[in-house]
């Protein structure tokens, strides 16, 4: 038979195992939020290069230079490279989270090879845009330098998707150049 006693601290114990259940579904709901407010915010981002792809008159991405573009798809060209250095920079700061980051990188790299970029690109100032150029020239794909904790703490996420397994064009053409 129990006492009193015993009925109290099996009462503590559950109020204890209910209180840390309570703690942690508190920790893990602050993460979602601010996992939310990252998604939030990297919509903007999203938002502004749709608005920028869309008022192109010509077709930048079969340009083989910037020279083949009207002057206001020349400055559509600066802006999408100018939104690639903000971008990268919110990365380096923690403000997109990881799954974001690993399909914006894929595009970068893509849009950025394309003759028309690379040549604008080549046209700016050396100083102008240095983490895009980091980024373009020396693989650096992840400026962000954040431990797995912090990055589950702020929501921003440890993992990102699989990175692409499509072959590039080029690559495939050199591959059947290869096998010739």
């Amino acid at each position: 038979m129990t006492t009193g006693w015993e009925w109290v601290e099996i009462g503590a114990q559950f109020a204890t195992i209910v209180t840390a259940l309570a703690v942690f579904l508190a920790l893990l709901q602050l993460t979602h939020g601010r996992t939310a407010k990252h998604r939030d915010f990297e919509n903007l981002y999203v938002q502004r290069y749709w608005n920028l792809m869309d008022r192109f008159e010509g077709n930048p991405w079969t340009a083989t230079s910037v020279d083949d573009l009207v002057e206001s798809d020349r400055s559509r060209v600066s802006a999408y490279l100018q939104l690639c250095e903000d971008e990268l920079d919110l990365r380096r700061n923690g403000f997109i989270s990881t799954k974001t980051w690993g399909i914006w990188v894929d595009g970068m790299k893509s849009q950025c090879a394309r003759p028309a970029y690379k040549d604008a690109l080549n046209v700016m100032e050396p100083a102008e845009l240095p983490a895009l150029r980091d980024f373009l020239d020396n693989g650096n794909d992840d400026p962000l330098k954040m431990n797995w904790f912090v990055k589950w703490w702020t929501g921003i996420g440890n993992t990102g998707r699989e990175p692409a397994t499509r072959r590039s064009i080029a690559a495939e053409e050199e591959r059947e150049a290869a096998r010739s």
